[in-house]
């Protein structure tokens, strides 16, 4: 099997934090009931949780996200495309 570069790792995990931190700050500074850009606050702790393993491991291998077929289901935002992006990547260069 082919070996994944620490520099690709490093690109992906940067992306993983940059996405916790962004869940982070839609909890933090904004005051909404159900949904934040037509996601619903469940999905976007389930997505939060997702980046936290994603993170850990690293490895597409041992750890495949499942948000994005969710995320679809949910009107086009930025920030859908955004988590979706976050997931191609991690597919991509792990």
């Amino acid at each position: 099997m082919k070996k994944v570069s620490e520099e690709k790792k490093a690109h992906v995990s940067k992306l993983c934090e940059e996405g916790i931190n962004k869940i982070d700050n839609i909890f933090k500074n904004y005051s909404f009931d159900d949904e934040y850009e037509n996601i619903p606050v469940g999905a976007l702790k389930n997505v939060k949780d997702e980046f936290i393993k994603m993170l850990n491991t690293l490895d597409k291998r041992q750890y495949a996200p499942i948000y994005p077929r969710f995320l679809l289901d949910y009107p086009s935002s930025e920030l859908r495309t955004y988590f979706i992006h976050i997931a191609n990547e991690y597919d991509k260069k792990t």
